[in-house]
């Protein structure tokens, strides 16, 4: 069996946490590009204005509605 002295272990640990550290900055990096580039861009023309009812015509339907619920 190999023996490590202190310092040679304390490099492997080290180095292991070193490769962790990188694999989740390349991880969270690697997210971010997929996520950034996989949201479509927005054309706005997809906007659909809806006019208005007058109030007065809104306030019958509404009041129908609330009776017969």
């Amino acid at each position: 069996m190999l023996k490590l002295n202190k310092i040679q272990y304390n490099n492997c640990i080290f180095a292991c946490k070193i490769k962790a550290m990188r694999f989740k900055v390349h991880f969270f990096f690697f997210l971010f590009l997929v996520l950034f580039f996989s949201c479509p861009e927005d054309d706005g023309d997809g906007l659909v204005e809806i006019p208005e009812n007058d109030r007065t015509e809104q306030q019958i339907i509404d009041r129908d509605s609330l009776l017969g619920y």
